[in-house]
Formats: structure tokens, C-alpha cells, sequence
């Protein structure tokens, strides 16, 4: 798993419509950087990638969640 590969704290969802999000904190933006990058290389296709600053303090682990209808 790419969060695991470089220590990430977030999550990651399935859309409403059908697209993937995800959250990844890091107190190393090199870490977080190499993770983009493993996202947008594949096996899946990436349209979109949207940096948006959250509150460090907001995940103390990463969670995968199946569905979430309000990203």
C-alpha cells in the first residue's frame, strides 16, 4: 500500500461518482510527493490531482473507506 509505503496519515474514498479520493498527511512533503507520483504512474488512470491544505492533527493513522458520498 503506497500510505504504508511512505508513512502516511489520511484515508482514501470512493466517490458518488465513481471517482477516488484521498488524504495524505506527512510531516515530509517528500514523502507525501513520492506518493502523488505513485498514484499518478498507475495501475489506474488519474485525471486530477488537487493539493488542499487539512489540520495535521486530524488523522493519527490511515483508514480505507469503501464509500463516502460527501467528497
Amino acid at each position: 500500500m503506497i500510505a504504508e509505503a511512505h508513512h502516511l496519515r489520511g484515508e482514501v474514498w470512493n466517490g458518488a461518482d465513481g471517482g477516488v479520493g484521498a488524504i495524505f498527511q506527512s510531516a515530509n512533503q517528500a514523502a507525501i510527493d513520492q506518493a502523488i507520483e505513485r498514484l499518478k504512474s498507475g495501475p489506474g488512470h488519474v485525471d486530477k490531482v488537487e493539493i488542499l491544505p487539512v489540520e495535521e492533527s486530524e488523522y493519527g493513522g490511515f483508514s480505507i473507506t469503501f464509500t463516502r458520498f460527501n467528497s
